[in-house]
């Protein structure tokens, strides 16, 4: 472990992690630095948290213990992980001397960011295919598979509709959905937790509605005339229809470990695509709400999603979908708590 001299370097590695990817820009976790190791612990909201929150926190620590081991390789160390998995440790962390060059991706970190504008062109290069699927394949059962041939891409782009109108069809949906934005902020500004509404990047004319459809009562009287499914054009199909690229990350094994390897490759291949100069957009409602965990589902929409997943036929647990491609900076990106938000004893 790093001596006590070493506490600005055991913070930056530590800083590192909380720059993963978590949904609704919010971690579930605390570190407790001991002498010899750091203990990754899960925070009160996740020891109460129901299933679907805890397996999406499982993805973001999967992530976040992904930045952490790169960043070590940066400043002399490899990171030894043991997943623990219980309720007062997630996993703990030691950091060992090491002579191993500094992992590239590490130099993407403060870098990668979600982008919600629409994508365009050039697609990826075969090589630069091989480059990203390269990093997937370094955590151990996770793969991507890309949905880029024609009748892949009908078959992604209706699974990607279909959950994103869901969100807004479903009462239990919506509430989570709506959770996490920040109707406080400005729109153009940052937010340490939450998403800032202009991340979102709703059209102008749009945004006076959008604060209205966050009122349950509003939407639910919207839908009659099935705005709903409006909203999942807008919001999800035509993104999605006009990116160069779709895909998903699965996992083999069970959950929660499944979820931890989805998000340790998922960081892998964002960080790399974020170097090759592309911008991302997740879509995990595809495919987790044909997972038993999200409650709010409709049986029609969880076995159409069941159906759609089976058909594609990716290796292993569909967990993370995305689009991919180029566009301009984003409105705003999301920020993080300082360090001492997630420290405890």
């Amino acid at each position: 472990m790093l001596a006590a001299s070493s506490a600005s370097t055991l913070q930056r590695i530590l800083s590192a992690g909380i720059l993963a990817p978590s949904a609704d820009n919010r971690h579930l976790f605390r570190f407790s630095i001991l002498t010899d190791r750091v203990v990754m612990k899960p925070d009160d909201l996740f020891r109460s948290a129901d299933a679907q929150t805890r397996l999406l926190a499982c993805i973001s620590f999967g992530a976040t213990v992904e930045n952490i081991a790169l960043e070590a390789t940066c400043v002399g160390y490899s990171a030894d992980i043991d997943w623990l998995l219980t309720e007062d440790a997630l996993c703990e962390i030691r950091l060992v001397a090491s002579d191993d060059p500094p992992d590239r991706l590490a130099q993407a970190i403060s870098l990668r960011h979600t982008n919600r504008r629409f994508f365009s062109g050039p697609p990826l290069a075969p090589a630069e295919k091989t480059d990203l699927e390269r990093e997937v394949s370094r955590v151990p059962q996770a793969h991507v598979t890309w949905l880029d041939q024609p009748a892949e891409r009908r078959t992604a782009l209706r699974l990607i509709r279909l959950a994103e109108t869901e969100r807004f069809r479903s009462r239990a949906l919506h509430a989570e959905l709506f959770s996490g934005l920040r109707f406080d902020m400005p729109p153009n500004s940052n937010c340490e937790q939450g998403i800032p509404i202009g991340a979102a990047e709703i059209d102008i004319f749009a945004r006076p509605f959008f604060r209205l459809m966050r009122h349950w009562s509003v939407m639910r009287l919207l839908n009659v005339a099935r705005a709903h499914s409006l909203i999942g054009l807008r919001a999800a199909y035509f993104p999605a229809r006009l990116s160069p690229h779709l895909g998903v990350i699965s996992a083999g094994g069970e959950i929660p470990e499944a979820a931890i390897s989805a998000g340790r490759a998922f960081e892998r291949f964002w960080l790399r695509a974020t170097q090759l100069g592309m911008v991302l957009q997740p879509f995990a409602a595809a495919p987790l709400y044909a997972r038993p965990e999200f409650k709010g589902v409709s049986f029609d929409t969880r076995a159409a999603l069941q159906s759609g997943w089976t058909e594609l036929q990716p290796h292993g647990m569909p967990l993370i979908a995305f689009r991919l491609g180029h566009a301009a900076v984003p409105s705003a990106v999301t920020g993080r708590p300082p360090l001492s938000h997630f420290l405890t004893t």
